[in-house]
């Protein structure tokens, strides 16, 4: 059975303690959950089969399947069952594919994904057996296995500054590449091109929220006065990885008799997706892995692919994933990516889909998008969507 994504949504990315730092995390999916259900009529509160919520964080106020409280903080029905998952910034992702191989199953035909992330609420965590063991759960490894090799423990810049090694990546190189998704994302900005997918949210204390409020375009000469907090002589900084943010992003997946039932017109087509894994440390690359291994299943080459978002961790891991893949440089987060609005865990590989559907859905010319990330300890992710012929 076909599977559809009938409505993706998301709300501004908010800065690391910006203007999402009074919403918890689960007030976020409710909110997204709830907008779902104001644009898509035909989606009643008591039809959803399941809600699934990427969150790579749940330690804090997220920590108790923050997908099922949203449920219960939502106009949904009470009884909709909810489940939470965790591929750490791969997260978002990860409910999609769970969700779309349920409607391909023929298990239901309405379910909600997304992913959800407040890194500005993230709490610090002590172990109870050994108090002087406290961690700051935002991002990173915390209470370490002892057996794991200190060199496999490396954070997530220091794997960027291996991968850019790995693939003679200078320093220019990357700045440059970070300058210009600030540039696409000014571009979109200034041009309206990402109203589709934005959604204003009214705060708690009633603003309204319509804008990211990260991108940050610095010159070129800014950025390269910067030095790497990662490495010695190193090549990543902050002005060339992406920033740590609160947010949440969300769509409607959907079978194919419910679009036809209804008389809908879907965004996208979701056709295929693959799993891969690296090495912890050489996790940058885990998504382009996934990718290759999706377009060998799909029996497509990456030229055949018109759309391609790309998680930006690092300017690095994404100009290695590029050459990895052999993809146009063109065809990669044309609107701006990750380093430009901010990479909330399972939110950014959600907006991942939630951009690629409406930039699908809106082209008059493009076929196919990829919708592509990787995560901490080595897994990526590769989604292939299909602009809909309904």
């Amino acid at each position: 059975m076909k599977v559809y994504i009938l409505d993706a949504l998301r709300a501004p990315v908010g800065k690391l303690y910006g203007s999402l730092r009074d919403t918890r995390p689960d007030d976020l999916a409710a909110w997204a959950i709830n907008n779902l259900l104001h644009r898509n009529k035909d989606i009643t509160i008591d039809i959803v089969a399941e809600v699934c919520f990427g969150c790579g964080n749940q330690a804090g106020e997220d920590s108790r399947n923050v997908a099922r409280m949203a449920v219960l903080l939502s106009q949904l029905d009470k009884n909709t069952p909810a489940v939470t998952v965790n591929r750490l910034c791969a997260s978002g992702i990860e409910a999609l594919i769970q969700t779309a191989r349920a409607v391909r199953l023929g298990e239901s035909d309405i379910y909600m994904a997304g992913g959800v992330e407040s890194m500005s609420r993230s709490p610090y965590v002590v172990s109870r057996t050994n108090e002087a063991e406290r961690h700051d759960s935002m991002i990173g490894w915390r209470f370490t296995n002892p057996f794991f090799k200190e060199t496999d423990a490396l954070s997530m810049g220091q794997t960027a500054e291996l991968l850019a090694l790995q693939f003679n990546i200078s320093r220019k190189a990357q700045d440059k590449y970070a300058l210009q998704s600030q540039q696409k994302y000014a571009f979109a900005a200034k041009n309206n091109l990402l109203q589709q997918e934005i959604v204003p949210i009214t705060l708690p204390n009633k603003h309204i929220f319509d804008t990211d409020e990260q991108p940050r375009l610095l010159n070129i000469d800014v950025m390269a006065a910067l030095k790497s907090p990662y490495a010695t002589d190193g090549s990543v900084t902050l002005a060339n990885s992406s920033s740590l943010n609160d947010g949440v992003a969300a769509c409607a997946v959907v079978s194919e008799r419910f679009i036809k039932k209804h008389k809908l017109q879907p965004l996208v087509e979701v056709v295929a997706y693959a799993i891969a894994a690296t090495s912890p440390n050489e996790m940058g690359i885990s998504g382009a892995i996934a990718a290759k291994k999706l377009l060998a299943q799909a029996d497509l080459s990456i030229n055949d692919i018109d759309i391609i978002e790309l998680n930006e961790a690092f300017a690095a891991q994404a100009i290695a994933c590029i050459d990895y893949l052999n993809a146009d440089a063109q065809k990669v987060n044309i609107l701006g990516g990750s380093i430009a609005v901010g990479n909330p865990m399972a939110m950014g590989s959600m907006r991942l889909v939630v951009s690629l559907a409406h930039q699908l859905h809106q082209s008059t010319t493009a076929t196919y998008g990829l919708a592509i990330t990787h995560s901490g300890l080595g897994v990526g992710i590769a989604v292939l969507l299909k602009k809909a012929a309904i």
